[in-house]
């Protein structure tokens, strides 16, 4: 085969192809081996440069929406990403400028999910209380909707010298709210959260924008068959029984 300086070879040698016409011609210029022409047709990379793989591009260094995998490589990170750990969906560290940031999850999205709010003059979600389906704000008297085996209670509030309604949702009867979703525990902690995410969750499509299947945590629990009624931490803290039976106070 002739090559572009018109020697003939047997194979074409590093930084060239074969073309259609079987002439070695010169790969495109950041990449060591190619099978084209062009900038995503590298095989390898030199020395100086990152492959992304997924493109076949040599770059200088991994750009937005990428991460660096070892010493020679570059990944795509999960949807809406600018900047990301891993290609697991809540490793975000900054969203695209068309995507919002939950806070909690670090997870990016083009719009704050159910159970977050837009936290006023930023691009950041913040999650609701945990009672809550959807709420005004982040606060655990501001629930718009409850969540399973709880019910809306409207209670009177003043903010600034003005008489509000406030918005809880308290457990149904037999039903109880866990100890790791009690009021004075701010969102945001790690037994605090609306979502969980499975440490292995990836997103192999990252133009597709998939909403992943999160696992729900239910902040409301039933109470034990023994219980009338009960108020936690655990199922079998009772504060009424059922005819017969009488309650433990020294428990």
């Amino acid at each position: 085969m002739l090559t572009p300086d018109k020697r003939c070879v047997d194979t074409c040698e590093e930084g060239t192809f074969e073309s259609i016409s079987g002439v070695c011609s010169n790969c495109f210029s950041t990449c060591r081996t190619c099978n084209r022409f062009g900038s995503r047709a590298c095989l390898t990379c030199p020395t100086n440069r990152f492959y992304i793989r997924s493109v076949g591009s040599c770059v200088e260094a991994c750009p937005d929406r990428t991460f660096k995998i070892g010493t020679t490589e570059c990944d795509f990170c999960a949807p809406h990403c600018k900047k990301c750990d891993d290609k697991k969906v809540s490793s975000c560290k900054e969203c695209l400028d068309t995507a919002f940031l939950h806070i909690d999850t670090n997870i990016c999205h083009p719009f704050c999910l159910s159970g977050y709010i837009l936290r006023q003059g930023t691009r950041i979600c913040e999650p609701c209380h945990n009672s809550c389906i959807d709420c005004w704000n982040t606060e655990y008297d501001s629930c718009r909707s409850c969540k399973e085996n709880s019910k809306e209670k409207i209670a009177k509030k003043i903010i600034n010298g003005y008489t509000v309604d406030s918005y809880t949702c308290e457990p149904n009867k037999g039903y109880y709210m866990t100890s790791e979703y009690s009021p004075g525990i701010k969102h945001g902690s790690s037994t605090n959260k609306p979502l969980v995410i499975s440490e292995n969750l990836e997103l192999s499509n990252s133009e597709q924008g998939i909403i992943p299947e999160f696992q729900k945590i239910q902040p409301f629990q039933k109470c034990d068959d023994s219980c009338r009624s009960c108020k936690g931490p655990s199922k079998d803290d009772c504060t009424a029984c059922y005819g017969g039976k009488s309650l433990n106070v020294s428990k």
